[in-house]
């Protein structure tokens, strides 16, 4: 790998790409492994976008935007926070594991950030002066499993979000991660 990939610009990264699969020789990279291919094709957008100063999201979404077709927009994506992880809740046949908080409203991504942990830390003080037990998971999320029904968790979403001097649908949307096993089982289908 090495000697097909050293000496060349990393601003080129569909011509590293192609030298990668060359060297692997297999349709869907079976010698080198897909995951391994990967790594490197990463590592060299990542290469790319430090020495074009710029965030590594969008140097590979430029690859990608650039890639034949008709021209498209590129944009920032909209980060999602992880508010409430509980026991599943139903929503018809589907498994509702989290709760998440979407920005939408703020003049860049950092200030749509800030509107977020502002909910966050109201739901952490509203837990606290209800007596929850504040449980942070592995991925940041509250532990929260007092609401007996999807409807009465979305309310109290709703209510941090107002606590937070925020409107729900306007600053905030609330957003549910659905358990995705639930989408191939013929029976909640």
């Amino acid at each position: 790998v090495a000697e097909a990939l050293v000496g060349r610009s990393v601003s080129a990264q569909e011509h590293l790409d192609s030298a990668l699969s060359a060297v692997d020789g297999s349709e869907n990279f079976e010698a080198l492994g897909a995951q391994c291919a990967a790594a490197v094709s990463a590592t060299v957008a990542q290469v790319a976008a430090q020495s074009a100063n710029q965030p590594a999201f969008l140097q590979i979404a430029a690859q990608f935007f650039s890639m034949g077709g008709a021209p498209r927009t590129l944009s920032v994506p909209t980060p999602a926070v992880t508010l409430f992880s509980s026991e599943p809740k139903w929503l018809g046949k589907a498994r509702v594991l989290e709760t998440c908080i979407i920005p939408l409203s703020g003049d860049d991504v950092n200030q749509q950030l800030q509107n977020c942990f502002r909910v966050v830390e109201e739901a952490q003080q509203k837990m606290a002066d209800e007596g929850q037990p504040l449980v942070v998971n592995v991925d940041g999320a509250l532990k929260y499993n007092a609401a007996e029904s999807l409807p009465a968790l979305v309310d109290y979403v709703e209510d941090c979000i107002k606590e937070a001097g925020l409107v729900p649908g306007a600053d905030i949307g609330i957003g549910l991660v659905l358990d995705a096993s639930y989408c191939y089982k013929a029976e909640t289908a």
